[in-house]
């Protein structure tokens, strides 16, 4: 069974990222500028933000096998939560 694939957009702490790394396929974001982020997106089931750039809308709705949208420490003022229900209503599995 292939691992899902998670998009993170910087660094997280070394422990944390080995756990990630035995269930999951890792990318990394290639810039925190939202059109090129749009591009990496379309096949991703995760995404992960740390300290830095944004999960908006439009970046979810470009995320057709999004199921989760985590923030790695404290926060989560850089999801946009209001599109969040219009997300889980898509499918009903996506995690904020």
């Amino acid at each position: 069974m292939a691992k899902p694939v998670v998009l993170l957009y910087e660094r997280i702490h070394k422990d944390a990222l080995a756990i990630l790394e035995e269930k999951a396929e890792i990318r990394w974001a290639e810039s925190l500028h939202e059109d090129v982020l749009l591009k990496q997106v379309a096949d991703v089931e995760g995404i992960i933000i740390h300290a830095n750039g944004k999960v908006s809308r439009r970046l979810m709705e470009a995320a057709p096998n999004l199921k989760v949208v985590g923030w790695h420490g404290v926060g989560g003022e850089a999801i946009d939560l209001d599109a969040a229900p219009a997300m889980r209503r898509r499918r009903d599995h996506v995690r904020f």
